[in-house]
């Protein structure tokens, strides 16, 4: 069974964990991106590489040839100097011998009980708990942190001010929007968005 391993804490960017998003992935996918400090980011990514080396070097047995790396990571220091950790979870996957099988994501409270996934919104402080899983498709040999449960310090709960934009001279009008977005009506996030990231 692969290691499960926790994050440091960090501010989550714009999450699904109490629904999943469905925007890209039909069967939903539950992620999320936590900004840690860089000490954290980097004792994280030590871990994280030690298992990933090992892996790669299965492979390359496996295949009795040096196996080419995915640029794709899920940690990486963004364009403007934030150390982001990257996981997910499809929320559904068919499997051959089990059928259908269905997941949601675990969440406890900063006291370590298990409780029901709250709305969590951009700027929550929490631990997330993942699971490294390698592949090799296409030629290419690759990483993908699976969300398997977070921990939540300090909830920001999900709200309509969760979302990008700052405000600038220009159009003012239209009427106003009172509907409350629900938790899956966030901002878009590029579907590449963790591609060339942080490098082993």
């Amino acid at each position: 069974m692969t290691k499960v391993i926790v994050t440091p804490v960090g501010k989550a960017v714009y999450p699904h964990l109490q629904n999943p998003d469905t925007r890209f992935n039909d069967n939903g996918l539950y992620q999320c991106r936590l900004h840690v400090d860089e000490a954290g980011f980097n004792e994280f990514s030590a871990q994280i590489k030690a298992l990933y080396e090992k892996a790669y070097k299965v492979e390359c047995t496996i295949k009795d040839a040096e196996v080419e790396k995915s640029k794709s990571n899920p940690l990486k220091v963004t364009a403007d100097g934030n150390f982001e950790i990257y996981a997910k979870q499809e929320s559904m996957k068919q499997t051959k011998t089990k059928g259908l099988l269905q997941f949601r994501v675990a969440a406890y409270n900063a006291k370590g009980t298990k409780i029901q996934m709250p709305a969590v919104g951009s700027g929550s402080e929490l631990k997330m708990a993942v699971e490294p899983h390698f592949w090799y498709v296409k030629n290419k040999f690759g990483m993908t942190l699976r969300l398997r449960s977070v921990q939540i310090i300090a909830l920001k709960e999900f709200s309509a001010d969760d979302m990008p934009f700052d405000s600038v001279d220009g159009f003012s009008g239209g009427e106003a929007f009172t509907n409350e977005l629900t938790n899956d009506e966030t901002p878009p996030v590029s579907k590449e968005a963790n591609d060339d990231a942080f490098s082993f």
